[in-house]
């Protein structure tokens, strides 16, 4: 068999730089309303507009939004960026700080359409998110106003608009536990100023009539990145040609990389490498697939049925080389006697580029 070295043989290793395309996508809410500190039992859930801030009343205004990130973005994505553009129509006021917030609990959209300019809002209907129900009439709020994050995902500063725009790390960090995780995606809530003096500024919301003005969330992401077979393996002692592939995703996160080569002569020894570059050389009855920095992951035995597993672990790769988005060659070398010949043969190559 060629040599393969060992990975304690090997001090660093340099990586392929990944090539992964990044997507842009422009999501409309799914859900939008206004809490009204002024009754449990206002709303305006089907409105043109949202609020944030302080009446000259002292009354106080909170507005929610969500986005349904897990249908638009591949599962498993990266997220890079996320922002949040909102379109202010109307304030009595200058600049104030708006804070995002991560909505902790599920709350509804109902049908409640305030009229004239809808700051009081109007009678909540059933579903609504109020001051004090997350869905009026029954489902309160663990605390009046909306459960949410303490701390901030984003602040910006508010003045004359029309465009404002929150984003950060956090808000990107949101969007990618929704997207791990749909089931924890309850949206954001922004507070502006809520001590003394007026504060509130109106945004229009997902049901205004002018398209361009409603809500949008703006998400950067890099999309999973797929195992490509490659290379041709030849037909071996079974009839068939050996192939290598991955059992999980290639995500850092995971720990190791479980691969399986299949096709194999029943109960043979079967090992597993991997490299820097591709290549096809002929190599005993089949072709090498993999050059460069040669690394052996060890030595497994193929089952009664031809399939042979073994656990390549990030943590024990030299130098910390297998990095995010860093690209690398599999390839699984195994006896065939009964096939005559060199008496061993390979599978094809598997390139696998690593998410975080």
């Amino acid at each position: 068999m060629t040599a393969i070295r060992t990975l304690s043989a090997l001090l660093l290793v340099p990586f392929l730089a990944a090539s992964a395309a990044a997507g842009t996508v422009t999501l409309a809410p799914v859900q939008d309303g206004t809490l009204y500190s002024q009754s449990g039992s206002v709303a305006n859930g089907a409105g043109d507009y949202l609020f944030a801030g302080t009446t000259a009343q002292s009354a106080k205004r909170r507005a929610l939004v969500k986005f349904d990130v897990a249908s638009a973005i591949p599962a498993g994505s990266t997220i890079v960026s996320a922002a949040l553009v909102l379109n202010m129509s109307q304030s009595a006021v200058g600049p104030v700080d708006v804070r995002l917030h991560r909505v902790l609990a599920s709350w509804g959209e109902g049908a409640s359409n305030a009229t004239g300019q809808e700051g009081t809002g109007t009678t909540a209907q059933a579903g609504d998110a109020t001051w004090t129900m997350r869905f009026f009439p029954g489902t309160p709020w663990t605390t009046p106003g909306g459960d949410f994050a303490a701390t901030p995902s984003a602040i910006h500063t508010v003045d004359f608009g029309p465009n404002d725009t929150w984003s950060s790390l956090a808000t990107a960090s949101d969007v990618q536990a929704w997207l791990n995780a749909p089931s924890s995606n309850f949206g954001w809530i922004l507070i502006g100023p809520e001590g003394a003096g007026a504060s509130a500024k109106r945004f229009d919301s997902r049901t205004n009539p002018t398209v361009a003005n409603r809500p949008q969330l703006v998400i950067d992401f890099t999309p999973p990145l797929v195992p490509a077979n490659y290379c041709t393996a030849t037909v071996n002692s079974t009839g068939l040609p050996g192939r290598l592939d991955a059992l999980n995703a290639p995500s850092l996160a995971n720990g190791a990389l479980q691969l399986a080569a299949s096709n194999l002569p029943p109960n043979t020894s079967c090992t597993f490498f991997f490299g820097t570059e591709r290549t096809e050389t002929p190599l005993g009855n089949g072709n090498l697939c993999v050059t460069g920095n040669l690394l052996r992951l060890g030595t497994s035995q193929a089952s009664p049925g031809g399939v042979a597993t073994r656990s390549a672990s990030y943590a024990n790769a030299p130098g910390n080389a297998i990095n995010p988005f860093s690209t690398w060659c599999f390839q699984a070398q195994y006896r065939n006697v009964a096939a005559g010949g060199a008496g061993f043969n390979q599978t094809d190559g598997l390139a696998v580029t690593f998410s975080p």
